[in-house]
C-alpha cells in the first residue's frame, strides 16, 4: 500500500503523558529549570488514567497506594482556586505547566 500521508496521534492517558513530557522538556530547555526540578500543577481529585505518572499525581489512595514509587514532580491545588494557582506560579520558578482536565 502507498499512502500520501500518515497521522500519528495519542489519546486518553497517552495524550496526557506526552503533554507532561513536552512541558518538562520545555521547562528544561527554554525556562532553564535545573535538572529534575520541574513541577506540574494539577487539581486535587484529578483522574487522567492509571499509568505510573497519573497514579502518582492522584490524591485518591485507590489510585496510588501500593503502586509506587513515583518520580513525577507535581503539586496539587484546589480546583477552581485561581489565587492559589497564581501564588504558586509567582513563587515557584520550577513550574513547567498547569494541567487540568475538568469533567
Amino acid at each position: 500500500m502507498n499512502y500520501d500521508c500518515c497521522v500519528l496521534a495519542n489519546t486518553g492517558v497517552e495524550a496526557d503523558e506526552i503533554a507532561v513530557k513536552i512541558a518538562f522538556k520545555w521547562a528544561y530547555n527554554k525556562k532553564f529549570v535545573e535538572p529534575n526540578k520541574a513541577r506540574i500543577i494539577l487539581a486535587w481529585d484529578n483522574f487522567w488514567g492509571r499509568t505510573i505518572a497519573a497514579s502518582g499525581s492522584s490524591n485518591d489512595p485507590d489510585r496510588y497506594f501500593n503502586y509506587g514509587p513515583y518520580g513525577f514532580n507535581c503539586t496539587l491545588i484546589d480546583y477552581n482556586n485561581s489565587e492559589q494557582l497564581e501564588n504558586l506560579l509567582k513563587l515557584d520558578p520550577n513550574i513547567a505547566a498547569f494541567m487540568i482536565e475538568p469533567i
